[in-house]
């Protein structure tokens, strides 16, 4: 399958309870390509094409001069010199327009680890065209957004950045309590116990914009 746009996120293993509660909700799934019966459209189906996911690299454009198998080789790479850790506890949580997964004891953590990503891939990635950041910039940016999106191609990253699992599209303020009661439900058997931050994984986008697994890097132990 080819792929117009790469990215690198944290996802949940395959058979893990995790990932099939936050598959089963968004209604798609990258590992096997295929959608799921969703009756939650309007709530889930801008988040739905990415799939049950935690960004720690935006979706790209490779340069046309970067091999895809070098890329490859430089994820799993960057993943062996890392050390996995405890994320803690996840928590639903309301993000001002939209529902996601938080996961705050290890937020500076999660913060760090993204922060090494940007820098680490930053060479791979074809600068945006001005017509993409003019896009990202009608939704009005701080300064230091708008120093991130000229400097790095996105404006939320290093200090702006913050690490959640999306689960809803942007919510009218009267749906917000009843879908975050919902999905506290869902979730509460995967919150019991720390969940454990152990590998990154490439995603490619399709034609389509639907986001599939390519590959999984393990962190060190």
């Amino acid at each position: 399958m080819k792929f117009k746009r790469y990215a690198i996120y944290y996802i949940p293993e395959m058979d893990a309870e995790f990932y099939k509660s936050g598959t089963k909700w968004l209604g798609w799934d990258v590992f096997t390509g295929k959608k799921k019966v969703n009756n939650k459209d309007h709530i889930t189906k801008n988040a739905r094409r990415y799939g049950f996911h935690g960004t720690l690299y935006p979706p790209f454009e490779l340069k046309s001069k970067i091999n895809f198998n070098d890329f490859e080789k430089s994820v799993d790479q960057f993943a062996k010199n890392k050390k996995a850790f405890d994320m803690g506890k996840g928590k639903i949580t309301n993000l001002d327009q939209f529902i996601a997964i938080c996961f705050n004891e290890s937020e500076k953590k999660l913060k760090f680890f993204a922060a090494d990503c940007i820098k680490y891939f930053h060479k791979y990635r074809k600068y945006p065209s001005q017509n993409e950041l003019e896009k990202r910039r009608k939704i009005g940016l701080t300064k230091r957004q708008e120093k991130n999106l000229v400097e790095w191609g996105y404006p939320y990253v290093m200090e702006e950045f913050k690490f959640h699992m999306t689960l809803t599209g942007h919510l009218q303020d009267n749906e917000k309590k009843l879908i975050e009661s919902k999905l506290k439900k869902i979730f509460i058997s995967s919150f019991n116990n720390p969940i454990k931050f152990n590998s990154i994984c490439l995603l490619g986008e399709d034609a389509d914009n639907f986001f599939h697994f390519i590959n999984r890097f393990y962190l060190s132990d």
